[in-house]
């Protein structure tokens, strides 16, 4: 059995460290916990404030209302647990953490370091993310419906499901960011190829080199946004705000633009080959006449 350093709670020990065990309202704060297995305990409204919970077994855990300010989750294995309405706030580390199929619905993750974390399948559903640092992590499958993203950096991160290992029933086949708000978010590089971004706020965000291919952008707010060389071939435009917009050397091969709103895009040199507009237009004259900019001189 391993000697684990349990400060604040005489009434746990080492021994009450085990798959299963009850721990609900323990008082773990600054435990020592790396490498424990904890499989599939209660630790619904446990105390784990500054908790070293490094490589640690948490899969299948009760982590409701759990408390994680400052903890220290690097490579820990949370596999399909239970983080609904959990607080993590002062920037937990979360550094590579397994969270494949995580419930973590309204979680607080406001400033949490998820760089290079596995959320594919996770349900992060009304999650405050605001801030937060999920570069080069993994979305395949993520259901982030109206989780707030404000300012977070998820650039390079990947949500392409030939990358992740998923059963095919779990939800859709790609991330969700219905109803999402990514306002000045930071999605450059990322691969975001066939994601749903339906009624998603993305004014201001940095999409540039973005793969944004067959991605759904219906009602989608993406004024202000930086989409400079990004992928948007047969992307779904209905309803979209682009206004002021920078499309620049965008690729928007095939792509559909129905009922948009381009007022002061700029879409110079953007590839617009084949680009589906209203009535069967000319995609050229169809973005100018709604105030979109083409070239530097039109």
């Amino acid at each position: 059995m391993s000697d684990y350093k349990i400060p604040n709670d005489s009434s746990v020990s080492s021994a009450d460290i085990h798959p299963d065990a009850n721990l609900s309202r323990a008082n773990l704060r600054e435990a020592k916990l790396s490498d424990a297995d904890l499989c599939a305990a209660n630790l619904e409204e446990t105390n784990l404030r500054e908790a070293d919970l490094r490589e640690a077994d948490l899969r299948k855990t009760h982590l409701r209302q759990t408390i994680f300010r400052e903890a220290d989750l690097r490579e820990a294995d949370l596999r399909e647990a239970d983080f609904s309405e959990t607080t993590f706030k002062n920037k937990p580390d979360l550094r590579e953490a397994d969270l494949r199929e995580a419930d973590l619905r309204e979680a607080d993750l406001s400033g949490a370091d998820l760089r290079e974390a596995d959320l594919s399948g996770a349900d992060l559903s009304g999650a405050d993310l605001r801030e937060a640092d999920l570069t080069s992590s993994y979305l395949g499958k993520a259901n982030l419906t109206e989780a707030d993203l404000r300012g977070a950096d998820l650039s390079d991160t990947e949500a392409d499901t030939n990358k992740v290992d998923l059963d095919d029933d779990i939800g859709s086949t790609t991330a969700y960011f219905g109803n999402a708000d990514l306002t000045r978010a930071n999605l450059s590089g990322a691969n975001l190829s066939g994601v749903g971004f339906a009624d998603a706020n993305l004014s201001e965000a940095n999409l540039s080199n973005t793969d944004l291919s067959n991605a759904d952008l219906e009602r989608a707010d993406l004024s202000g946004a930086d989409l400079i060389f990004a992928d948007l071939s047969d992307a779904f435009f209905q309803f979209t705000n682009l206004r002021e917009a920078d499309l620049s050397q965008a690729d928007l091969r095939e792509a559909t633009f129905s009922r948009v709103d381009p007022r002061k895009a700029d879409f110079s040199y953007a590839n617009l080959q084949r680009t589906e507009v209203p009535t069967d237009g000319e995609p050229l004259q169809y973005l100018k006449r709604g105030g979109a900019k083409i070239r530097p001189n039109e």
